[in-house]
């Protein structure tokens, strides 16, 4: 019985590591990504956007138990303002009637706060919301 070549593998090494510098934004023909946090806000499609409005932030969650949404500040906010959340599904506009942050009733939050604002109607997670 004849005895079988072995057949030597091909090895690409040059190729492999020219896709790889690709891919970090390193090889010739592309430009460098900024990292996500480095490319600030995400934009907001137009169906979220409010004219006029001062943005307030993103609704983090909703709690349907009590009605309240959950948001980080990106912008002072006290009782007796309007504010507008609007979504995909969602446009309401309503007085700020109880802010609370950790459970407990404040009067006025600072930007960079996570509040919970109650509101009158459902909304949800991801829907912008304005002071208007």
């Amino acid at each position: 019985m004849p005895k079988k070549k072995k057949r030597r593998k091909v090895v690409r090494k040059t190729a492999s590591k020219a896709r790889k510098a690709v891919r970090k934004g390193k090889g010739p023909g592309r430009k460098a990504v900024k990292p996500r946090s480095a490319r600030g806000r995400p934009k907001l499609s137009p169906e979220k956007q409010v004219p006029g409005g001062i943005f307030l932030g993103i609704a983090e969650d909703y709690f349907s138990h009590v009605g309240a949404v959950a948001l980080k500040l990106k912008a002072p906010l006290t009782v007796g303002e309007r504010i507008r959340v609007k979504g995909h599904t969602t446009d309401l506009t309503q007085e700020v009637s109880s802010l609370q942050i950790d459970r407990l009733p404040v009067e006025r939050a600072k930007k960079g706060d996570s509040v919970g604002i109650l509101v009158s109607a459902r909304a949800r997670r991801g829907d912008a919301v304005y002071k208007v």
